[in-house]
């Protein structure tokens, strides 16, 4: 991993949790701290801006996957901005209306990390940028970025 710039998101999600402790890069880990790692990859896949969790929680791709699941998920951004002095609504805010279409069109697509076969930015991995890591190839695996690039 470290010899190159790209790996995909789910070689690094079997290295976290799918390959046995000893043939793992992130043997020196503990099963904790490696589950961890995973989560906030998840989170960081989900919402790479960080554009719903700053307003709720996100739960796992395996609740999410359950639509009353994504429901009760949809209703807690809403029951959020209801809950703050400010009466601004973030359920109808442009970028979190994307965000959330984003995150339903990966949702759509994968069933969990281990099927994510996107490239991720190792150096901004390296450094903690998680969502940037992300983000840098995203546009690679986006139908609405790559029809712009056909026009």
């Amino acid at each position: 991993m470290r010899l190159s710039r790209l790996i995909q998101i789910n070689s690094l999600a079997r290295q976290l949790c799918g390959v046995p402790i000893e043939q793992s890069l992130f043997s020196d880990l503990n099963l904790e701290t490696r589950q961890s790692l995973l989560t906030e990859l998840e989170e960081a896949f989900l919402d790479p801006k960080h554009i719903l969790s700053n307003i709720s929680k996100i739960p796992s791709f395996y609740i999410l996957h359950d639509s009353n699941n994504l429901q009760q998920y949809y209703l807690s951004l809403q029951s959020v901005s209801k809950k703050k002095k400010n009466t601004k609504s973030y359920v109808g805010d442009f970028q979190v209306q994307e965000a959330y279409s984003h995150m339903c069109s990966k949702l759509n697509t994968f069933s969990d990390l281990f099927d994510v076969d996107w490239a991720i930015d190792v150096i901004k991995l390296q450094e903690g940028k998680i969502g940037k890591a992300i983000m840098e190839y995203e546009d690679l695996y986006t139908t609405a970025t790559r029809s712009k690039r056909r026009r």
